[in-house]
């Protein structure tokens, strides 16, 4: 299974629409979009690494 987030200089990569709409919808900001090279049909959402951000995603597991 491939795991949901990595953690980079440019800020959080979200792998999943899912926990992207998630995070959108708890007002956490995208800073950049990008085709996934390893899978063209997919896209990675590149979050602004703010406070907080690590436990949203952590609650959306959990939810899960």
């Amino acid at each position: 299974m491939r795991e949901h987030h990595r953690i980079t200089d440019d800020g959080k990569l979200i792998f999943s629409p899912k926990v992207a709409k998630y995070l959108l919808n708890r007002n956490y900001q995208i800073v950049d979009i990008k085709p996934d090279r390893n899978d063209r049909n997919k896209t990675i959402f590149i979050f602004r690494n703010d406070a907080g951000l690590n436990e949203a995603i952590l609650d959306y597991s959990i939810s899960k």
